[in-house]
């Protein structure tokens, strides 16, 4: 009987697309492959400075409590929605090899820097030689250098099968002989009905802009809070996004909520008059409940795999980047790609299964 054990950005990382995207990942391919469930891993080293520290304390002091409700709703997501291991760490990973017979790595950026030594952990090194490895969806989030991408291409070579999120991605493994399919993000091959019965109830009666930023541009914020007056909508915002403390946030929002779950995001996206985002995750829920959104420019890495999906569905980057038009993106030309995408997505997913199903590794 195989058993999958999923690699991504997950434990300790309060982040509402990475969430969403492992739990999609972790149903999905327990739905259409065999069981499967998250690793809890850790492999970033925390360690700070004493004076840094002191610092982050003393900034943070006055929303320490905040955060905490935040923290704690996205963590009672972890535990109690996904179905996860129990914890490893990067000197015990090994063990691993004792529960599954099989790895995927994804859907996350898990492949920004093959030279890092979290390599080891997201590009399955620590694998026996009798367990099988895949990848779904996984991205890269910024350009190679030639040195990497030829430790890349090396890694690449140890994988049953190969799947990337971005055709950035593609592009960038060009060196590799191995098939390199590009796939959907596991959060658009779930059905809106799904994600329907999936969220939170609506949270506000009243018609609301919501705001999902990341970057910390004074200029962007400005333009939400004067669309959202000249539209007589509340402006909801969610500030202080990965508790980075951004002066911008700090009296942007006519409400600004901490305790918010990963439900309860997609909630926000669902019924808001319009979305204004930076964040790919925040993109995709607006696309699959036909929102009206904007996107915010922010750093040219993240940026890419926003500009990939928008080439992908056929989106007007120039016009759905600026705030004052009145641009709508086609959604009935959206659902028929999204269905082709979803095709061939899911024909990846099932090319695992009949590898996993043939068992041609021998023991496991």
């Amino acid at each position: 009987m195989h058993k999958i054990g999923i690699i991504t950005f997950f434990f300790d990382n309060f982040n509402y697309g990475a969430l969403l995207q492992a739990y999609a990942l972790q149903n999905i391919l327990s739905n259409y492959v065999c069981d499967a469930e998250v690793i809890l891993i850790d492999p970033v080293d925390r360690k700070v400075s004493p004076i840094n520290e002191l610092c982050y304390k003393i900034r943070n002091i006055f929303l320490l409590n905040k955060f905490k409700t935040r923290k704690k709703a996205m963590r009672n997501f972890q535990l109690n929605y996904v179905k996860h291991s129990k914890y490893y760490t990067e000197s015990n990973i090994l063990e691993a090899n004792n529960e599954y017979t099989a790895f995927v790595t994804g859907s996350d950026i898990v492949w920004c820097n093959p030279l890092e030594y979290n390599s080891y952990i997201y590009w399955l090194l620590f694998t026996n030689d009798n367990k099988y490895r895949f990848s779904y969806a996984a991205s890269i989030g910024q350009d190679y250098t030639i040195l990497q991408k030829n430790v890349a291409n090396k890694y690449i070579q140890l994988f049953d099968a190969v799947s990337v999120r971005e055709n950035q991605a593609k592009n960038q493994i060009n060196k590799s002989e191995r098939e390199i399919i590009s796939v959907l993000d596991p959060t658009l091959l779930y059905e809106r009905e799904k994600w329907n019965d999936f969220c939170s109830d609506r949270l506000y009666s009243d018609d609301y802009v919501f705001s999902f930023v990341f970057g910390d541009s004074k200029l962007s914020r400005n333009e939400i809070r004067y669309y959202a007056k000249s539209n007589n909508l509340k402006l909801i915002t969610l500030p202080f996004m990965l508790f980075d403390i951004n002066a911008n946030d700090m009296f942007f929002g006519d409400i600004k909520l901490y305790n918010v779950s990963p439900q309860d995001f997609v909630s926000l996206i669902k019924h808001a008059k319009i979305i204004f985002t930076d964040s790919y995750h925040g993109v995709i829920f607006s696309l699959i409940f036909h929102k009206q959104f904007r996107v915010i420019n922010r750093i040219a890495k993240y940026d890419t795999r926003i500009s990939d999906l928008f080439d992908k569905f056929n989106i007007d980057q120039e016009k759905i980047r600026n705030i004052f038009n009145d641009y709508s993106v086609d959604y009935t030309s959206f659902e028929k790609l999204l269905t082709n995408y979803k095709s061939v997505s899911f024909e990846y997913i099932m090319h695992i299964k009949d590898i996993l199903d043939e068992n041609t590794k021998g023991s496991h």
